[in-house]
């Protein structure tokens, strides 16, 4: 499942969190989903949006051109969180400095 937007959790409408409507179409997704035994995380890439995601592709170009486009946009799909996202990236780069610059360069923005 993807999020539908970064702040998901929280979307509240006249009633109260959205979420956390019996009815609401998320809920019943979730539910449906939990019922099946299919996982139902919210994945990265709809988090984050393509801002962070063209950032860190910029700054690991220094570390694994050409395919940094290619390995920001998988780790974006496959990661739940911020942490784990740059995680994957990291193990792309190979020299132990150049990982801890690269670390050091993507959270230094926030």
């Amino acid at each position: 499942m993807r999020a539908p937007a970064a702040d998901w959790l929280d979307c509240r409408d006249a009633q109260g969190r959205r979420l956390d409507d019996a009815n609401g179409f998320v809920r019943m997704e979730l539910a449906s989903a939990q019922r099946r035994d299919i996982p139902a995380i919210p994945v990265l890439e709809s988090m984050i949006g393509g801002l962070l995601i063209e950032r860190v592709s910029r700054q690991g170009a220094a570390y694994v051109e050409p395919i940094s486009d290619v390995l920001v946009k998988r780790a974006a799909k496959k990661a739940s969180t911020l942490e784990g996202f740059y995680g994957m990236l990291v193990g792309e780069i190979g020299a132990e400095t150049d990982r801890v610059k690269f670390l050091r360069s993507c959270r230094t923005q926030y």
